[in-house]
């Protein structure tokens, strides 16, 4: 049992905001060019001698121009630029690969370059608002890939058992009908093909999590376990409390509201039960980054 006069290391926890400096950067950069060539082409409204008989300067050319450089340039880089910030810091972790983030970021500056040159030369689908050509389309296809594959790959790497058990437990009832002994009523087009029982128990599962995960939230470092001092807190108990016996409430009494119909006590016992295991592997990945500690200061 850990002391509670012991001193409690920090946890550090290095965020890579360079990526996000290249993306506000970025955001500024474009943001001036895309507003520059709209001032050009409104001007040419009053004054069309202003593309100075060059068809690369005519509206018809510089309009798409400033659209795309306006939407995908700016909005777009600004858009990463938040994504980047603001996922590492909800997950308590760095991104899983700088490698990636880099690729990303390069990526998409080259395809904002093949679009101004492109564009202006009529090199176009004359599709509004999808002008870009084939080739450019599947770089934005695969940078959009790397992008997805890098944040994905930090969620599941920082919440990979809660999430994993979600979609596995929705997969098995959709495929595999897991749980539809419990009520086999259908629960309407919007949850097909689960039916009451289905959807109860899945509602369920993902509410009983979250009350295990509060007691996750009470240590954010591997210093402590998160069951340190429980039972003397007992705002947090009235709250985990109030949580459970308001899901008791919802799913045995409230019905079609909800889409839910009620559960045994044999089905509640279950959850809990298996539900409770998030705890369980949060408390390991405590013991164990508590081990690497311990291992480092020793070596030192």
């Amino acid at each position: 049992m850990s002391d509670p006069a012991a001193p409690l290391r920090t946890e550090i926890v290095r965020y890579d905001d360079r990526i996000v400096r290249d993306f506000v950067i970025a955001t500024l950069v474009w943001g001036v060019v895309g507003m520059l060539v709209g001032v050009i082409i409104a001007c040419q409204l009053f004054a069309p001698g202003l593309n100075f008989d060059q068809p690369w300067l005519s509206y018809g050319r510089l309009r798409p121009l400033h659209t795309n450089a306006v939407i995908f340039a700016f909005a777009g880089n600004g858009i990463f630029a938040g994504a980047y910030y603001a996922l590492p810091r909800l997950l308590k972790a760095p991104m899983w690969s700088r490698r990636l983030s880099l690729t990303h970021f390069w990526g998409w500056q080259l395809i904002i370059v093949a679009a101004a040159v492109t564009l202006p030369l009529g090199i176009t689908t004359s599709k509004e608002y999808s002008e870009l050509e084939w080739p450019i389309d599947i770089a934005i296809a695969a940078v959009w890939i790397v992008f997805g594959l890098n944040m994905l790959a930090t969620i599941f790497t920082t919440a990979a058992f809660f999430v994993v058990v979600m979609l596995v437990l929705l997969w098995g009832m959709t495929h595999y009908g897991w749980f539809r002994g419990v009520n086999d009523e259908s629960a309407g087009e919007e949850f097909a093909p689960l039916t009451f029982g289905q959807t109860t128990v899945f509602f369920t599962v993902y509410v009983l999590f979250q009350v295990w995960n509060q007691i996750n939230c009470r240590s954010l470092t591997a210093d402590q376990s998160g069951l340190s001092r429980l039972l003397q807190n007992r705002a947090f108990l009235m709250i985990a409390s109030l949580t459970l016996i308001g899901q008791i409430l919802i799913v045995t009494f409230s019905y079609d509201i909800f889409k839910v119909r009620p559960l045994s006590i044999g089905h509640w016992l279950v959850i809990a039960a298996s539900t409770s295991s998030v705890l369980l592997f949060a408390e390991i990945v405590r013991w164990v980054r508590r081990r690497a500690v311990s291992v480092a200061v020793v070596d030192r």
